[in-house]
């Protein structure tokens, strides 16, 4: 009878246990409001780091309101803490508030080594952590050394981000595989990635933003370079605990504050830092095409040749131009429009770009000692070498291909400007122009580059009546043509272009 109700108070005991496990692991893998998936490669002199900022997640999360995944691959050398291991780990991040560096939270997958510089390792990453780890949101943070689209400081064949030091590779951005990656990612999400972000020095150029622009919502990189202690996690997590429903566009700029804040005398101390976050949506190509044309109008006035624009650029914000070749492009805009020798034309184009850096970047955080040293940042930097004779791989970025003025622009040309491309997303909600009593009425429904001009009956252009950026709104202009007669008003945006008749009776 003892071993019958032993038995069976067995089997109710198993029972719950059972049910139990499945409870909390439906817990954990229940569709929350946000994934954050962690590729974090410590394959290389930063390994000590990853592990402080594995041990700051620890210390922060609450697993009942979100999912943080890591893959965290290890250096062979260097850190010897937490048994030295050296292969890659995967780990589904667990509290832990001691302050010591062991990692305590649950290993998921082991026992392999992951090429961290290879964008197929990051692909198989992210599926896995979306597949089991369901959420209304995902974030991915590429941690690790970075250089923009440009050589790095040992001067790697590749450009780009995720240096692995055991395979001597990293994630290139010129040779399409940093947006390959993202491209994949967007698949096998049915979707655009809310956040991409890259915890890693010198990333945040236009033509980094321009490769993944189709793929990703939200960009989140640094001009400058990133501290040895990274992000923040504890800071931004803590603040994930109580806004765990954020949208993507509130956590990616509390990351922008809890960067600079963690910095500039916080919890990370006081060291020079940039960080941004960048709104990929339409108007970032807008920017593109400000960006183009503007390149144009430089060219139109001898280009680099031109004393006055080598003055401007000499003036505007680097970021270790040494190798990089890295200038803030609104603080370049700035300064061409500050310049006194310089033609309305041109700081027309110079005024349209700064209002449409001011459109994309969302948040733009910095701090430094002496306040000055980075006082020229915005958000958003660009390639300009201090020569003529730039990088060739330069060419074969998106950006480069999409809208090749500036790379013309910056090789010293000063003949052969290439047309407008004309990059229409069906998406794109188109300008609206009426004609009534011989004023212009433009309906604008978001910020967009807009061209208007008219033209007589023999196609000549008699008046620039508008050209430059318009915010969302409604405009009314009335052309300055006297003489009386039919004429024809043309808009040019990036999403559309068309005629109407204008009839001048006064």
């Amino acid at each position: 009878m003892r071993k019958l109700i032993f038995a069976t108070t067995l089997v109710a005991f198993c029972f719950l246990l059972t049910e139990t496990i499945k409870a909390e692991t439906t817990t954990e893998k229940a569709n929350k409001p946000w994934t954050i998936l962690v590729f974090l490669n410590g394959d290389n002199d930063l390994e000590g780091a990853a592990i402080g900022d594995m041990n700051e997640m620890e210390r922060a999360i609450d697993t009942s309101k979100y999912n943080v995944i890591v893959e965290f691959d290890r250096s062979p050398y260097g850190d010897v803490s937490n048994g030295n291991w050296e292969d890659t780990r995967t780990f589904y991040v667990t509290p832990d508030p001691s302050v010591d560096k062991i990692i305590r939270s649950t290993i998921i997958d082991s026992g392999f080594e992951a090429n961290m510089g290879d964008p197929n390792a990051l692909i198989d990453f992210v599926k896995k952590g979306i597949q089991d780890y369901p959420a209304d949101n995902y974030m991915l943070i590429i941690w690790n050394h970075g250089s923009g689209w440009t050589k790095t400081e040992n001067h790697l064949p590749l450009k780009g981000i995720s240096y692995d030091e055991t395979s001597n590779r990293e994630m290139g951005v010129a040779n399409g595989e940093y947006a390959y990656a993202m491209d994949s990612i967007n698949t096998l999400l049915g979707k655009r990635l809310d956040i991409l972000a890259n915890d890693a020095c010198l990333m945040g150029m236009q033509e980094v933003a321009y490769e993944v622009k189709d793929n990703v919502s939200y960009i989140v990189f640094s001009e400058y370079t990133i501290a040895y202690d990274g992000y923040p996690y504890d800071d931004i997590l803590n603040w994930l605990n109580v806004n765990q429903n954020a949208t993507p566009e509130e956590l990616s700029k509390a990351i922008v504050d809890k960067y600079k804040t963690s910095y500039n005398g916080g919890s990370q101390g006081t060291q020079d830092a940039t960080l941004s976050v960048i709104n990929l949506d339409t108007v970032f190509l807008y920017a593109a095409r400000c960006i183009d044309t503007f390149a144009v109008e430089l060219i139109k006035i001898k280009g680099r040749a031109n004393t006055n624009i080598e003055t401007a650029y000499t003036e505007t914000q680097y970021f270790d131009n040494s190798w990089v070749y890295s200038y803030d492009i609104y603080d370049f805009a700035y300064n061409i429009k500050q310049n006194v020798n310089i033609p309305d034309s041109v700081k027309n184009w110079a005024d349209s770009v700064m209002l449409a850096i001011d459109s994309v970047v969302i948040n733009e955080g910095h701090c430094s000692t002496p306040p000055t040293l980075l006082e020229g940042s915005y958000g958003l930097a660009i390639y300009y070498p201090v020569g003529t004779n730039i990088d060739t791989s330069y060419k074969n970025l998106t950006f480069s291909k999409d809208f090749p003025n500036w790379m013309n622009f910056i090789k010293g040309d000063t003949l052969g400007i290439e047309e407008q491309s004309n990059l229409v997303p069906p998406e794109w909600n188109v300008a609206s122009l009426q004609l009534q009593k011989e004023k212009i009425y433009l309906s604008v429904p978001k910020v967009m580059c807009v061209d208007i001009k008219i033209y007589d009956l023999c196609g000549r252009m008699k008046e620039i009546v508008y050209k430059g950026v318009l915010g969302k709104g409604d405009y009314v202009f009335t052309p300055k043509i006297k003489k009386i007669g039919i004429y024809f008003v043309r808009l040019e945006t990036n999403s559309n272009a068309y005629s109407k008749k204008l009839i001048i009776t006064r």
